[in-house]
């Protein structure tokens, strides 16, 4: 019974498609180049209801052979879809680009800005020191931090002995201080240049402060030369 309907099936695909082939070889040769588009829609929904045709034809086969070996629709294996690849690696995680950011890129960190170093008041204390324009023994005695009547005596001067630029003394290496306050004026401030100034008399208003310290801060080369009503910065 399976075989006869099998053979009914193949038989009625043969006629059907035997039939559209017949159909499509009835236009007229003579017609192909005078083909109007009443011709064309025609051969077109003829063709579309033939393949529909031979379409259901093949599934009712198909369901046929089925039948035969006992397979059921809901059996039919699924065709796997792909899925979209991606290039992320395995175990890592994409992360979406910041908005304004430059990718591939890092941020340099801010520098700190550097702090200009001025010198200390009293740099050392040297062997001997030589005496400039506005200065004297009590002056160095507190630039230095040693006892002013030592290094007068270690220099061989007497007291209240007036000394001229060009002196040089002696400073004691003992460990014996300045007697007193060392800083004369408050600083760091800023002062008006006078007539006759210098910047080691002025250093010496101050007491222990350095006459290098104000030429750095100032940015003065030697000779160090002032002018009268010059503004400067006192560290």
């Amino acid at each position: 019974m399976n075989i006869k309907r099998t053979c009914v099936v193949v038989a009625l695909v043969l006629l059907l498609a035997g039939l559209a082939a017949c159909t499509r070889s009835l236009t007229p040769s003579d017609k192909a180049t005078q083909t109007s588009p009443e011709d064309v829609a025609s051969e077109e929904v003829t063709s579309a209801a033939g393949t529909e045709v031979m379409g259901q034809l093949f599934l009712l086969a198909t369901q046929t052979a089925m039948a035969r070996q006992g397979i059921s629709a809901e059996e039919l294996p699924e065709v796997p879809t792909e899925e979209a690849s991606t290039d992320v690696a395995p175990g890592t995680t994409e992360t979406a680009p910041v908005e304004g950011q430059e990718q591939g890129t890092t941020t340099a960190p801010t520098p700190k800005p550097t702090k200009v170093a001025v010198p200390t008041a009293t740099p050392g204390k040297p062997d001997t020191y030589t005496l400039q324009q506005g200065e004297f023994p009590f002056c160095i005695a507190r630039r230095f931090d040693v006892n002013p009547h030592e290094l007068l005596r270690v220099s061989g001067i007497a007291p209240n002995t007036t000394l001229q630029p060009g002196t040089e003394l002696k400073l004691p290496q003992t460990d014996r201080t300045y007697p007193g306050n060392r800083t004369l004026r408050e600083h760091p401030t800023t002062y008006t240049v006078k007539s006759g100034d210098t910047i080691y008399s002025i250093a010496c208003l101050f007491g222990d402060l350095a006459p290098d310290a104000i030429a750095y801060a100032n940015g003065l080369q030697p000779p160090y030369e002032l002018s009268l009503g010059d503004e400067l910065h006192i560290p």
